[in-house]
């Protein structure tokens, strides 16, 4: 529910300690781009950071770890992770939707998305797939609020983008194949 205490995203996912769950997310903090990276498994994943011209950055990640990427302006970023996970961010440091957060994470019938709104004002995000199936939702997160979401994968593949109205240079684009293990 919007404007909500912050939702556990595990709820999402009966399987949550079954199987390696990769997790990926970003927000805007000052002139930086705060990834947050996770992974839950038997071992380390590796991630890789690409933003700007910088060379790209391999990250191990086993939990939890934050990698901040420093951008002037505008910024384009893209990671890349274990059951190919993908997620490009692209925005501005003064658009309207800088503090929101697109936390994805695979799932065993999906993907948990967790959508967070750091900022002053009310936002409203529009998510639709690209490819793999036909779905589109529009939700509003209040300020300072957070909402848990699940996207279909159907045959554990997806490919969706979330914008925001009241900000154009706000995109995330999400995608990925189910991780192995999981079903679809």
């Amino acid at each position: 529910m919007p404007g909500s205490s912050r939702p556990d995203p595990a709820a999402l996912d009966t399987a949550a300690g079954a199987a390696s769950l990769p997790q990926v997310g970003g927000v805007v903090d000052g002139e930086v781009v705060a990834l947050r990276l996770g992974y839950v498994g038997p071992d380390f994943a590796r991630f890789a950071v690409r933003g700007g011209s910088a060379e790209p950055l391999h990250v191990d990640v086993l939990g939890e770890k934050y990698v901040p990427v420093r951008f002037g302006g505008d910024y384009h970023v893209v990671v890349e992770g274990p059951g190919g996970i993908r997620m490009e961010l692209s925005g501005s440091q003064r658009g309207h939707a800088a503090a929101v957060d697109v936390q994805a994470r695979h799932t065993e019938r999906g993907l948990a998305l967790e959508l967070r709104n750091g900022g002053p004002h009310e936002v409203q995000l529009e998510l639709r797939a690209l490819a793999h199936i036909e779905h589109e939702t529009h939700v509003q997160v209040a300020a300072g609020g957070a909402l848990p979401l699940f996207w279909p994968a159907p045959h554990g593949h997806y490919d969706l983008e979330a914008v925001v109205a009241e900000d154009a240079t706000f995109h995330r684009r999400i995608l990925g194949k189910a991780v192995p293990g999981l079903g679809a």
